[in-house]
């Protein structure tokens, strides 16, 4: 059996990338959505696939080391969300709502919300 590493180093990106680092999607209820886009060039006339990562915090948190392994084939768009947190004298109320959509038609929708109690009440 053989210990060879399986691991390659990629040195060279497949194709030159465009990279969009802020881009506002304005979703139906006027929410704006914050968004990074890696678009290879030759997009235009040969499309690929798009990945979208749902990532409840800022954008740039966390993602840079990752971020450069997307050139080896895997382009990705990446979008921002939020919620409406609200209280009351005994309660916290959260709301959110996540939707995600492929070539402007909605894939994936869901919605949810709880009320959590406040301490002491």
């Amino acid at each position: 059996m053989s210990t060879k590493a399986l691991t390659k180093i990629i040195d060279k990106f497949l194709s030159e990338v465009d990279i969009t680092e802020h881009l506002w999607i304005t979703m139906p209820d006027l929410c704006r959505l914050a968004a990074k886009i890696w678009l290879p060039v030759s997009a235009a006339q040969q499309p690929v696939p798009t990945i979208l990562e749902y990532i409840p915090y800022r954008k740039a948190d966390g993602t840079a080391n990752r971020d450069q392994v997307i050139a080896r084939g895997k382009w990705e768009t990446r979008t921002e969300s939020n919620l409406a947190v609200s209280c009351l004298h005994q309660c916290f109320f959260v709301e959110a709502k996540l939707t995600a959509y492929e070539n402007d038609i909605e894939a994936f929708s869901r919605s949810w919300a709880t009320e959590i109690p406040r301490d002491g009440f």
